[in-house]
This record gives structure tokens, C-alpha cells and sequence, in this order.
């Protein structure tokens, strides 16, 4: 068993010698937070009543939910102005056949300077330079090395049906560049590329997590998190919760386990 488990009186005078040092002027009996309803009124009196109404109805337009975590909005930021593509790698299929579209990533293959595979954290997408039209494509892809970030506009096409790839969620089809451009050209002697079939040590990795936040698995866990964290703060903003930043009680015990070291106290 944990030492810290077994000494539960060591929290506590941590916490009695923290609030001696923090709070000589405070009593032990002295309420830290006003009533909801006290902050209403005196958030009314700052703001002439009109967040204080919307926070005090904002649970009434929530409770015909039941109380339901609305589903995360899906992003929209690629048709706008901000964005420098319109479909990720991920998206194309057999339907976007004709159209024109513009995809950004990293050059995770090349093959023959006519074919490179675009990839980014969505899904991977095979590009063709044709033999006429794709002088200047062709020019500056021989001089980028791999994992360089570079725009392709072009026209997406049904692949032969010999040649499709079942592995790829976008394998029924490919774009044929019309214009290529170097966002940002990466280093030709990389420690590693980040690959599912050649995962590196994780000294390696951690050094260079620049690298490796780019490999599938990594990208997963990081939108995972990221997904997690908003559905979070939708819930709580349905139940009218409130966002702020608290005070942080650091304990060191050197016996306890290293999740138990950092304690949130909330008075």
C-alpha cells in the first residue's frame, strides 16, 4: 500500500500548513464561495442584468435535451478563408470524380518523380504528375524530401480498376496534379520517418516529438484528448458550469506513487 495511503494525516497537515501561510487573516469557518444566486446578483448589477438573465435561463433551454451531450459540430474550416485546402486526404471518393480540389500534407512517399502519397491526419491520398502539364510539379518534386509539407491542386479521377487500392480508404481514386507548391521543405537527413512498420525506440521518439506527433498513432491520441475535452465542456456548459482557474495545492511525498503528488483542493 501506498505510504501516502497509509498516513492520510499527512495531507491534512500539509493542508493546515498551507492555509496558515496563505490565509493568516481567514478562519477555518469562513465561507470561500458566495451562493450562485449572491454572484447572480451582484454579475447583475455589473452587467445591467442581461448575462445574468442569459446564465439564469441558459438551464431551461437545455432541460428538453434530457440532458443529452449534443454531438461535437463537424469542422468547417476547410472552406474558409483561413484554410489553404478543400478536402483533406481523407475525404475523396469515386463521387468527387471531376472536381477540382486542393489537399495539403506531408510527402509521405514518392515513386518514378509520377506518383507521391499526400498524407495528413485524416487518411492518405495518391497524386499523379502527368507526362505533359507537370514540368514545374515535377522539377520541385525531385529536390523535396520526405515529410515535406507541400499544396496539391488538381482534378480527381477514377483509378483503373486493376488498380485500386482496398486499403486505402481513398484508393478508388487519385488526384492528377495541375500545380504543385512547397509549403514547408523538411530536412533531408531526418533521424527517422515517422511509419507504422518502423516504429523507432521511444528515446528517439521523445527527442524528436516533433516526428513522431506526425505517426497515425500519435495523431489519434492527440484528437482523442482533444474530442474528449470538448464534449467535457459541452456537458458542462449544458448543466451551466462555469470555467475558472483555482488555486493548485502541490504535496510532495517522496513514498507516493507519482498520480497521487498533485491534488486539487477545492474548499
Amino acid at each position: 500500500m501506498p505510504h501516502c495511503l497509509r498516513e492520510p494525516s499527512l495531507f491534512l497537515l500539509a493542508l493546515q500548513r498551507w492555509r496558515g501561510i496563505h490565509g493568516r487573516h481567514a478562519s477555518t469557518s469562513r465561507r470561500l464561495f458566495c451562493r450562485r444566486s449572491e454572484c447572480t446578483e451582484i454579475f447583475a448589477s455589473i452587467t445591467n442584468g442581461d448575462v445574468a438573465h442569459s446564465r439564469a435561463t441558459s438551464g431551461e433551454a437545455h432541460k428538453p435535451n434530457g440532458g443529452q451531450l449534443s454531438q461535437a459540430p463537424t469542422p468547417a474550416a476547410l472552406g474558409s478563408m483561413f484554410s489553404c485546402r478543400t478536402h483533406t486526404c481523407g475525404d475523396l471518393r469515386p463521387e468527387n470524380a471531376g472536381q477540382q480540389v486542393t489537399l495539403c500534407g506531408w510527402l509521405a512517399f514518392k515513386r518514378m518523380d509520377r506518383f507521391l502519397l499526400l498524407r495528413d491526419a485524416y487518411g492518405i491520398t495518391q497524386v499523379l504528375l502527368p507526362d505533359e502539364g507537370a514540368e514545374s510539379a515535377r522539377a520541385q518534386l525531385e529536390c523535396l524530401p520526405l515529410e515535406s509539407v507541400v499544396q496539391v491542386m488538381g482534378r480527381v479521377v477514377c483509378r483503373p480498376p486493376n488498380q485500386c487500392n482496398p486499403k486505402l480508404s481513398t484508393g478508388q481514386v487519385e488526384v492528377v496534379c495541375q500545380q504543385l507548391q512547397p509549403l514547408n521543405k523538411a530536412r533531408a537527413d531526418l533521424p527517422f520517418l515517422p511509419r507504422e512498420y518502423q516504429q523507432k525506440r521511444e528515446p528517439l521518439r521523445l527527442r524528436y516529438r516533433y516526428l513522431d506527433l506526425r505517426s497515425k498513432e500519435m495523431q489519434q491520441r492527440l484528437r482523442f484528448r482533444s474530442d474528449l475535452l470538448l464534449r467535457m465542456r459541452q456537458f458542462l456548459a449544458q448543466q451551466c458550469g462555469m470555467g475558472t482557474s483555482t488555486a493548485l495545492l502541490r504535496v510532495e511525498l517522496p513514498a507516493c506513487d507519482r498520480s497521487l503528488r498533485h491534488l486539487m483542493v477545492a474548499a
